[in-house]
């Protein structure tokens, strides 16, 4: 190992010098109803803060700090002293001399900065770099590069006169940086007070006494490479700088609260033990207090009028005071019911009794246990319902302000989320604060991950590094302990295994034993899987479902199985989330309690393009040659939090209750006794089971609406009450309903059924949808055909004259007697150039053309090549495409077999016949598809039909050739069509109201939906296939003029579409947003894609390939149709599709 001991920047052995010891969040108030309001607060309050709740904390924060970048830490280093003695020569002289060795630093090479920022944010000469696994330099640890961009911060203080004053009564004063990247020198008039590492929690220096002043000069350098950065390859980007809070804080001569360790457990009993920094006759005194919080941010509060516990002890030798007590009065917190009480502390003169020194915090009563597998939160298993979240904003990297972090709350808990992983690393003290507030569990994650070391537990196994592991699990705890949220620690990420993390995680044990351990090593055998003995849960990361079931099944594992990460949530993704969630709730797994979904947020920076569009922004995009690309774009929301559509699935997946009933509810209807209105209606009986693990569903209301499948703009709703755990529908409105439609041949209605708010809470307003359910209701007429009555007669259309078709050298066409609808067909391709509908072109541009490709999204082009490129070892590809092609991406085959968006087919007809029927006349085309290469894919057979009627049905028959027929899945299997861009109004019945696809379809709803090309799609960061709606029946595009009712000839079977202003190409081809023109509806053609088969997205990982075999589409012979019917103005699309 190479040491450098003269560059603690490289000393692994060193985490710090100087540092203070890690504490829970201290204020040092001297007033007790301050500190008790401060509790209700989420930020850490100051003297210069609104509310002035503390003389003894100063914000730096807004103060005017100038600043200068230097390659070199030495450099950084070197203009602190140069800095200084610039100064005092000119506060001799009052002119700058002009004589001295090094660089001379003057005022105007100190710009201004904001703090917290990061500096390559606020224009200066350094860039963003993320990658996910690479260290962004030579991996020779503990070395970093030589160019090493330093950042040298400076502020000139005017500290408060009583603070100066006070330091001649030996009063202390440190310097409290919140947050840092990766190393800050901290310097207090030119001298050295310390230096810290471990970018994601405080570090805390002494100002000695005789270097107190009125105005004091302090100097920050911060490097952005050091032995520190080794430890936190997290899967984000590298960006230096003073992220978090800057301040000043004063402990009086006469104030020894120097720490305090709370626990309050499920049976009420109480333990507080305060850490004194002298004991001589100190007189301590602790209450209770039952103040609510009323809103996020603390503004709005009630104060309780007495305290409902205190005690008070007098200390006279030991330096830990502990109060312990049984207190009856209280609620238990949870997620669920997260019920705070405010604790506070006070030193208190024993003669005047005067508050010396008081603290506050919130307090949640609980208990944390693994009992009979199962993690257990008051004696009772829960379900996390958990996701990984990244501390980052689109404009401030890792700097999140509180409202951003409230969002972030609020959004989850709208989504039924319930649990987060702070990823990787401790996040903001503010953060905890919230999720105490609002009812989040909290595993909590130490600030430790070698991912791109090879092997990757290098650094575990190494003693020089132990130092490094273990004091950055300490730190975390030592901060956070307090935090009812907290149900677990973990010891970090993808590290490995080694002596170091088995030393970490003693050392929890030995601070706190109130909470289990977690810790994956890296995902594979090597380096452990999260089954290892550094975890007491089973927390194993990307398990597909079968390995699930195979944990499950372990008989010798009794812990808990909880994953780390799962369904990576990578641009359009999150396929076979219904799956796993399968297992997670069903009942005869109890082990199986359920993960962290990979991950929130969409970490892209937002970038300004030349053209004036703004973009999220990736790996490679401000130039850093090391990068993993769009990696970092793998959120179920977006950086402003908007959420993905595969929100809409996990909120269902999760939701609180299962609302069911027998397979098939069936309703049996004398059609006779409808007509004549009486039939005594039913109630329909609805099952719906709590998943909630400490409170029922009284807050919610139920509501339900009803429609038949044949008229799904006609619906029925009412109220209900939920008993005993049955929801009772009156079904007089429905049989209304039948009674007053046409619904001859119709078998299916469906009942929708949800749960919402009766009144407003901290994360919703009333009437927010908790849970929904869509039940499928059976129709089953029992038709009594009377003398005097026939059936009703289905829907006719007046039939005109027998088609006209004409040829000439390229087309052949199909004209309606009444010219009004009119097919043109491509000799040479066999291909549908142009179709007339209603006198309208209902085409443009390239027409009709069989697809058999989509938009790769990155799911589809992840496999071997994209690990290899992470490992950067790309050279072995096509030595393993021999060994096993099957691991590579879907991506990868389709373009190996000319039928990707990349690709470039071509369609030559070889035969053509016109075939006359009584009420058709159809032209069938036989059409070989080459590829570029000039290899024959797929026969196509296409029939083109022009009924009297006006409808115009084209059937497609697929017939694959050679070797495509090995292909591991094709991405669909269906056509695709250029509208005029008139045909604006999208209405449909199927799955809606936002994207879904086959293997991600079980939080959509069928009904009625209208939308347009604009609003069907999503605006992916890295656009990709989107847009689709799965189980249509029907689909509806209407101009200004007409219309046209889009279904699939065989009627029982359903189809896939989308609508959209841009093509397949385009959006494959396309980086960025702003690679894609903004068009809007009625001034661009749409780009429809009707599919047969439509493969799933998968979404397990993103690496490899993962769409299960059941949404895998196979390459084989495929036969399929469409019907185009004309919808007049005022015409009803559910009848026209009831046509024959």
């Amino acid at each position: 190992m190479y040491w450098t001991i003269d560059k603690p920047w490289m000393d692994p052995r060193l985490p710090s010098l100087n540092r203070m010891e890690m504490h829970v969040p201290l204020r040092l108030f001297q007033d007790s109803a301050k500190a008790r309001r401060a509790a209700c607060l989420p930020q850490m309050v100051a003297r210069n803060a609104p509310g002035s709740y503390t003389p003894n904390v100063i914000l730096l924060d807004k103060h005017k700090w100038g600043f200068q970048l230097f390659k070199t830490v030495e450099e950084g280093l070197d203009a602190v002293h140069q800095d200084e003695a610039t100064n005092k020569k000119v506060g001799k002289t009052g002119k700058k001399s002009k004589k001295g060795k090094g660089k001379k630093f003057k005022d105007s090479k100190w710009k201004p900065i904001d703090i917290p920022e990061h500096w390559m944010l606020q224009g200066f000469d350094d860039i963003p770099i993320y990658t996910n696994k690479k260290y962004p330099f030579p991996c020779k640890p503990p070395v970093v590069p030589k160019e090493n961009p330093t950042g040298v911060y400076k502020l000139e203080l005017d500290l408060p006169s009583d603070w100066i004053l006070a330091g001649g009564k030996a009063d202390q004063i440190s310097i409290l940086l919140h947050g840092f990247e990766s190393i800050c020198f901290v310097f207090w008039n030119g001298r050295m007070l310390g230096f810290g590492k471990d970018s994601r929690l405080p570090s805390e220096f002494v100002v000695p006494k005789e270097l107190l002043c009125k105005h004091p000069k302090v100097h920050l350098v911060v490097a952005r490479w050091s032995d520190g950065s080794y430890l936190e390859d997290q899967d984000h980007w590298w960006m230096a700088g003073l992220h978090r809070s800057v301040e000043l804080v004063r402990r009086p001569s006469t104030a020894h609260i120097l720490d305090y360790h709370v626990e309050a457990s499920e049976s009420k009993d109480l333990t507080v033990s305060i850490k004194l920094r002298q004991t001589d006759g100190l007189l301590l005194r602790v209450r209770l207090y039952n103040d609510k919080q009323l809103s996020s941010d603390g503004s709005e509060w009630e104060a309780a009028d007495v305290a409902i516990w205190e005690m008070m002890k007098t200390e006279e030798k030991f330096s830990v005071v502990t109060f312990q007590d049984r207190i009856n009065d209280v609620e238990l917190w949870t997620a669920e019911t997260p019920h705070l009480y405010t604790l506070v502390l006070e030193q208190v003169d024993s003669k005047s009794m005067k508050v010396i020194q008081t603290e506050s915090c919130r307090v949640g009563f609980r208990s944390i246990r693994v009992s009979k597998g199962m993690l257990q939160v008051n004696s009772k298993p829960i379900t996390v319902c958990g996701i990984n979240r990244h501390e980052h904003d689109p404009d401030h990297g890792k700097v999140v302000s509180l409202d951003r972090m409230v969002q972030d709350i609020v959004v989850l808990k709208q989504n039924n989320f319930n649990a987060v992983r702070t990823a990787h690393y401790p996040n903001h003290s503010s953060f905890y604060r919230l999720c105490d507030y609002f009812g989040m569990y909290v595993c909590d994650e130490a600030n430790v991950e070698t991912d791109g070391m090879k092997p990757m537990g290098r650094l575990a196994n190494d003693s020089g590094w132990e130092n490094a592991f273990c004091s950055r699990v300490q730190r975390m705890v030592r901060r956070d302990c307090n935090h009812p949220c907290v149900i677990m620690w973990s010891l970090g990420n993808e590290s490995g295994r080694g002596a170091n993390l088995l030393k970490a995680q003693a050392s929890i044990r030995e601070l706190d034993n109130s909470r289990p351990i977690c810790y994956e090593g890296g995902g594979v055998l090597i380096e452990g899987t999260g089954e290892t003995e550094l975890t007491d849960i089973v927390c194993r990361m990307y398990p597909d479902v079968e390995a699930l079931d195979r944990l499950s099944s372990k008989s010798k594992d009794d812990r808990p199985i909880i994953l780390c990460e799962y369904s990576h949530a990578m641009n359009n993704s999150n396929g076979n989330l219904h799956l796993y969630w399968e297992k997670f709730w069903d009942q005869q797994h109890p082990r199986l309690q359920g993960g962290f979904i990979w991950d929130m947020i969409d970490q892209g920076l937002r970038k300004s393009h030349k053209n004036g569009r703004d973009f999220f922004a990736y790996g490679g995009d401000f130039g850093d040659k090391i990068n993993d690309k769009q990696f970092c774009i793998n959120g179920m929301f977006s950086p402003e939090r908007d959420p993905h559509p595969c929100v809409a699935e996990i909120k269902y997946l999760q939701q609180p209750a299962a609302i069911t009933s027998e397979k098939v509810l069936r309703i049996r209807v004398d059609r006779n006794i409808v007509k004549s209105q009486n039939l005594v209606a039913k109630a329909l009986k609805i099952k719906v089971t709590n998943r909630f693990s400490f409170i029922g569903l009284d807050h919610l209301s139920w509501k339900w609406s009803f429609f038949c499948e044949s008229h799904p703009g006609e619906v029925v709703q009412g109220g209900t009450v939920l008993e005993n755990g049955e929801l009772r529908i009156d079904t007089t409105s429905i049989f209304s309903l039948l009674n007053s439609i046409d619904w001859h041949g119709c078998e299916s209605g469906y009942l929708s059924v949800s749960g919402v708010l009766k009144s407003s809470n901290t994360w919703a307003e009333v009437g927010h949808v908790v849970v929904s359910e869509q039940l499928h209701i059976l129709l089953v007429s029992q038709v009594i055909v009377r003398e005097d009555q026939s059936p009703s007669p289905l829907t006719s259309t007046i039939l005109r004259g027998a088609p006209i078709v004409s040829e000439n050298d390229l087309t052949l066409s199909i004209e309606s007697e009444d010219k009004d609808t009119k097919l043109v067909i491509n000799k040479s391709s066999g291909d549908l150039m142009k179709m007339t509908i209603n006198g309208d072109a209902f085409l443009c541009g390239e027409g009709v053309r069989s697809n058999f490709s989509r938009a790769a999204t990155d799911n589809d082009k992840g496999g071997m090549e994209l690990v290899l490129d992470f490992l950067a070892m790309p050279w072995i590809q096509n030595v393993l495409r021999v060994v096993d092609g099957s691991s590579f991406s879907y991506e990868c085959h389709w373009r190996e077999y000319g039928i990707s968006q990349a690709s470039n087919v071509s369609r030559k007809c070889t035969n053509t016949s016109i075939i006359y029927g009584k009420e058709e006349t159809t032209i069938e085309c036989d059409s070989v598809m080459f590829s570029e290469g000039g290899h024959k894919l797929m026969l196509l057979k296409l029939s083109y039909s022009l009924h009297k009627s006006g409808r115009i049905d084209i059937e497609t028959r697929v017939t694959p050739r050679g070797w495509i027929r090995l292909i591991p899945s094709l991405a669909r299997v269906g056509i695709s069509l250029t509208l005029s861009p008139s045909f604006r109004n999208v209405s449909y019945f199927g799955r809606g109201p936002k994207e879904n696809y086959p293997d991600r379809k079980a939080g959509a709803q069928l009904g009625l939906w209208e939308t347009s090309p604009s609003k069907m799609g999503y605006d992916y960061i890295v656009p990709s296939e989107n847009g689709n709606r799965s189980d249509c029946r029907w689909a509806v595009f209407r101009s200004r003029k007409s219309g046209v009712l889009i279904r699939p000839n065989n009627k029982k079977e359903d189809f896939c579409f989308s609508a959209l202003l841009h093509s397949g190409k385009e959006f494959h081809h396309a980086k960025h947003t702003i690679d894609l023109e903004e068009r809007q509806d009625g001034a661009h053609p749409i780009h429809v894609n009707l599919d047969h088969k439509q493969m799933g997205l998968g979404g397990d990982v993103s690496w490899f390939p993962a769409v299960y075999p059941q949404y895998l589409v196979e390459c084989k012979k495929y036969s399929f149709g469409f019907s185009f019917l004309p919808v007049k103005t005022g015409e009803s699309p559910e009848e026209v599709a009831r046509r024959r």
